[in-house]
């Protein structure tokens, strides 16, 4: 499976690194993360991160959401 078919799952995320970072003022890093459930506007989302690499060799960070009314059996990546 190739990096880009890869299936983010709810209450998950990843950050990659900048590799075309050009400025010192320019992002170091970028991701998303699907919610697995309704964020309010205001609410402090906290979070956990895991050094990861993908199947295709490439570093990223592992994002998973705290979610304390959330219960998952999966270990974390």
């Amino acid at each position: 499976m190739a990096d880009s078919e890869f299936k983010t799952e709810p209450g998950r995320g990843s950050m990659f690194e900048n590799a075309n970072k050009s400025e010192e003022s320019k992002h170091d890093h970028f991701g998303s993360f699907v919610a697995d459930r309704d964020i309010k506007v205001g609410e402090e989302v906290k979070f956990n991160a895991y050094n990861n690499v993908s199947k295709g060799g490439k570093s990223y960070i592992g994002i998973q959401l705290k979610n304390p009314n959330y219960k998952s059996n999966k270990p974390p990546f």
